[in-house]
């Protein structure tokens, strides 16, 4: 299976944090969601109980993510 390319953007009190991941695919939003929360720059983000969508279409956790996709 390949990697696939994934861009979170979050907006934080302080300004937009935006990383970009490679996620063993397949992989939905979820997974994604659970990868950056190991990134210490997401800690207490509350990602786990976030409003989420792709490219600014509010999705369910389980959609299957494409390469280049962005969770905002």
């Amino acid at each position: 299976m390949a990697a696939i390319r994934v861009e979170l953007v979050y907006m934080a009190p302080a300004g937009a944090i935006v990383r970009e991941y490679l996620i063993e695919a397949p992989v939905s939003v979820e997974g994604a969601l659970r990868r950056a929360a190991l990134d210490p720059v997401f800690a207490g983000a509350g990602l786990d109980k976030a409003v989420v969508g792709v490219f600014g279409r509010i999705v369910g956790r389980q959609e299957r993510l494409e390469d280049g996709d962005r969770i905002e």
